[in-house]
């Protein structure tokens, strides 16, 4: 049963959205400084200081993200993030061009799956790396592509993009539609054009950080053997 690590690599200083801080990552004890606390065969341990925004790297945004009366990270369901997902690849679109119904519709034509009732919806659209020049300005859902999910019943919107909204509409209308109703958004994928098919399950559980408006995650595609139960 194949794994695919959907994940970015989180690093000091790596490339983050402007409008969230920076991950810092600090030594605090190293093996040299702690070995002489110690008796052989023990040499010591190390330890790091991570500081970094609770939407730092692959991460999933609570309700609380953008609804004050709503559910921080702590008080999602594990099992809303783990699931039946079709994937879904808009990547050959212009990167200003938002994402519509009837591109997603063609998408599911191309990848012969249909977005169901308690799926969880991954989809590319960006060709590139996340550091490339351009990545926070593309485009992503606009509103009517967030209602037709809505419609779908999707329990998740995972995407390779920084936000899953166009970036240039600043009423946030795909972060609204679905945050609004507990859908949660997962932003930030990595290397699912690495997925060899359409449906997989995936798994991305979040930090339960008591008050944090979302978390990174550890976002994995598990392939199916179907030869296994024949």
């Amino acid at each position: 049963m194949p794994i695919i690590d959907l994940t970015l690599e989180l690093r000091d200083n790596m490339s983050t959205h402007p409008a969230h801080a920076r991950c810092v990552v600090l030594e605090f004890a190293n093996h040299t400084f702690t070995a002489p606390r110690f008796q052989a065969p023990c040499r010591g341990f190390a330890s790091k200081v991570l500081m970094f925004s609770d939407h730092i790297g692959t991460h999933v945004d609570a309700p609380f993200h953008y609804f004050p009366e709503k559910e921080t990270i702590e008080a999602v369901k594990p099992e809303q993030l783990i699931g039946s997902a079709v994937y879904l690849d808009l990547s050959a679109k212009r990167p200003e061009e938002a994402i519509t119904p009837a591109m997603i519709e063609e998408a599911e034509r191309r990848a012969g799956e249909r977005v169901g009732q308690g799926d969880i919806l991954l989809f590319r659209a960006w060709p590139g790396h996340h550091t490339d020049d351009g990545f926070f300005r593309c485009a992503g859902l606009n509103g009517a592509a967030a209602d037709w999910a809505v419609a779908r019943g999707i329990k998740v919107l995972g995407c390779d993009l920084a936000t899953p909204d166009d970036p240039r509409d600043m009423t946030r209308p795909v972060h609204l539609a679905l945050l609004g109703r507990g859908i949660l958004i997962i932003e930030e994928l990595a290397h699912l054009e690495q997925l060899p098919a359409a449906r997989i399950q995936f798994v991305g559980l979040p930090l339960k950080i008591k008050g944090a408006t979302g978390s990174p995650i550890r976002a994995v595609g598990i392939i199916e053997d179907k030869g296994a139960h024949a």
